[in-house]
């Protein structure tokens, strides 16, 4: 198999415990702060890490703080034409690799991944 492929679904692995609680965070984040991305960090979250409102970022933020990000353009895109009702923006920082995540809010499971960096 693809070394890609099977180092996406490792990322993936590392969200989908809590998948759901991520979504939902993302939801009322972008009700109470507008648009923007969660970040979170597969190394804390596998270790009983929960994300808060605290990770969540607007689009300057999230291009300032994952300065070595090399795909900045289609970050700032994902974020600006999302649709927050059904979809939210998730960066994984896991190890080495930045993967830019779209998560389908309804069902909550992830729908598209984009490695990075």
């Amino acid at each position: 198999m693809d070394e890609g492929i099977l180092e996406r679904e490792a990322a993936l692995a590392i969200l989908d415990p809590q998948i759901h609680e991520l979504s939902t965070l993302y939801r009322e984040c972008h009700l109470k702060l507008g648009r923007g991305a969660l970040i979170v960090y597969g190394e804390l979250l596998e270790s009983g890490y929960r994300p808060s409102i605290l990770d969540y970022n607007s689009c300057r933020q999230c291009l300032d703080q994952l300065g070595e990000l090399k795909n900045k353009r289609k970050l700032a895109e994902m974020i600006r034409e999302n649709d927050p009702e059904s979809e939210g923006v998730m960066v994984l920082v896991n190890l080495t690799v930045i993967w830019l995540i779209t998560v389908n809010l309804k069902p909550c499971t992830p729908q598209s991944t984009i490695p990075s960096a």
